[in-house]
């Protein structure tokens, strides 16, 4: 099976299904970000005038055979590079061509319409909370151990309908296994979901659909998921085709336990299937702001001051997808809009008056200040205070922080955050907008609380973000004791005591 994360670099023949004769030999290049075949020769051959800027050839798809006999079908396709070489013998030109989706397996036509879909997620399996490998104690007569029984169990699929996209959703489970009778033995579990349409779909429909179910599990589980595999089912048979896409990776590692994740699905009340049709229902409406959050929050080890910036633009995008925006009926505004407009003197030069009738013409815009307390105020009042701290709000420091490297207005430069309190406000609004999604999936209320309550790296790094900042404005401030250890010269060595863990001030054990 072909893989989203693995490096291809295998040799083959290739041609344009108009032109099957006409084969050239070349090597098919992916890395998990981008598709490549480079050919030793080209399928245009140049003629008349060659000048720089002419138009690249593009083909809808491009056939060919690789050297293990695997037929591929590239999408897609464009050249866009090519090589001129002229030596003792002959004439030879090299091309470079780029495409979207590459298909193993099957010789496909451009405007092919799949029947089914599969993404398999790595960590999605830990997420579901399904333990499908048992282990059982072999105990003799006397109860002593005397070995260890593995199993796997079974592995339960579900399948329901998502009504909006006339399509049925189903998640499932494979496994592999590798065993060496004298030394080990190694099972692995994957979760995977399929989408099949009732009518045939090609490839794109899928591709579009299967973010937006990732961008919905990735706000609710907390941890930025991504598929690293692709089959598709083009017939009536068992036979499939694995599809590799050019798309930008994930590299954070796959999470492996429960307390990787913000909410597990254990965690939520209502079946999946109301989430899954909530979403596809609003996600065209927030679909661009979504995108934004889901990449910024996914991105490793982005620097500080881009990060901030960039989850104050994903805030914004979600309140203008979500709301009018505007202090009064754009048709009243047009009044005032000609009434100010009017009233610019004449002395006013031209390019000025335009940077004013810019202003204007947005003058009925909520501000960022404005927008942020809407969205604050989706927020039940105790998550409120978790995200925000004891204001329950935004603060004013970071519209003045974001204002400032928006505009370089030199009045703001005292309100500015710093490096330190910048991080700590990031931490903040991935929380709030992570909650913002997972309310606008129908999450409840008690769900989301209880997951600030779980133990996850998520919950507790909010945590302590909250105790550091609220014992900077109150440095007599004492957390409470997660536990206490008590010992002396009385006791043994190792002994200890320890106390019941308590969130009822929103603090609990790290783990």
């Amino acid at each position: 099976m072909h893989t989203l994360d693995e490096t291809i670099e295998i040799s083959g023949t290739w041609w344009l299904p108009e032109k099957p004769e006409m084969r050239v030999s070349g090597i098919l290049h992916f890395d998990g970000q981008k598709i490549e075949l480079h050919l030793n020769e080209s399928f245009t051959p140049p003629t008349g005038d060659i000048r720089p800027g002419d138009p690249n050839p593009r083909y809808a798809v491009v056939h060919g055979v690789t050297i293990k006999a695997e037929a591929v079908t590239l999408f897609n396709a464009q050249q866009f590079g090519t090589s001129l070489n002229l030596g003792s013998g002959g004439f030879k030109q090299s091309s470079r061509i780029y495409a979207r989706v590459v298909a193993f397996g099957a010789y496909l036509p451009a405007d092919f319409q799949f029947l089914k879909v599969s993404f398999r997620v790595p960590g999605l399996q830990v997420w579901l909370g399904r333990q499908v490998i048992a282990r059982e104690m072999i105990l003799d007569e006397e109860k002593k151990l005397t070995g260890q029984s593995y199993s796997l169990g079974p592995l339960p699929d579900e399948t329901f309908r998502i009504c909006s996209i006339d399509a049925t959703l189903s998640r499932d489970y494979s496994w592999s296994s590798d065993a060496d009778p004298f030394r080990s033995i190694r099972v692995d579990v994957s979760a995977w979901f399929s989408f099949q349409p009732d009518e045939g779909k090609a490839i794109d429909w899928f591709l579009g659909h299967h973010e937006t179910l990732l961008t919905m599990l990735s706000f609710l589980s907390g941890h930025p998921l991504v598929a690293d595999a692709i089959q598709a089912k083009f017939d009536g048979s068992e036979h499939r085709a694995d599809i590799l896409v050019s798309m930008q990776r994930d590299e954070q590692p796959a999470p492996s336990r429960p307390f990787d994740f913000f909410l597990l699905r254990s965690m939520i009340t209502a079946p999946l299937e109301k989430y899954c049709n909530k979403w596809f229902e609003i996600a065209p409406t927030v679909e661009n702001p979504a995108l934004l959050a889901r990449s910024v929050m996914a991105s490793k080890e982005l620097w500080t001051h881009m990060e901030f910036l960039s989850l104050m633009q994903a805030l914004e995008g979600l309140h203008r997808a979500l709301y009018h925006g505007s202090y009064m009926d754009d048709s009243q505004y047009e009044t005032v809009k000609a009434v100010l407009m009017e009233a610019i003197p004449d002395t006013v030069q031209r390019d000025h008056k335009d940077a004013l009738k810019s202003r204007i013409r947005y003058g009925n815009q909520f501000s960022l200040q404005k927008r942020l307390d809407e969205l604050t105020g989706m927020l039940p009042p105790q998550i409120r205070t978790k995200i925000f701290g004891n204001g329950g709000s935004v603060p004013r420091s970071w519209i003045d922080t974001r204002n400032y490297y928006t505009h370089w207005d030199d009045e703001l430069r005292e309100s500015v955050l710093n490096r330190q309190s910048m991080y700590y406000a990031n931490i903040r609004m991935r929380h709030f907008i992570r909650v913002l999604y997972v309310l606008l999936i129908g999450v409840d209320d008690a769900d989301i609380e209880n997951a600030f309550k779980w133990p996850s790296r998520l919950a507790q790094q909010l945590v302590q973000v909250n105790i550091v900042e609220r014992r900077q404005a109150d440095p007599s401030y004492v957390p409470q004791a997660i536990m206490t250890i008590s010992g002396g010269e009385e006791a043994d060595l190792g002994e200890s005591s320890s106390g019941e863990v308590s969130d009822t001030q929103g603090e609990s054990a790290s783990d």
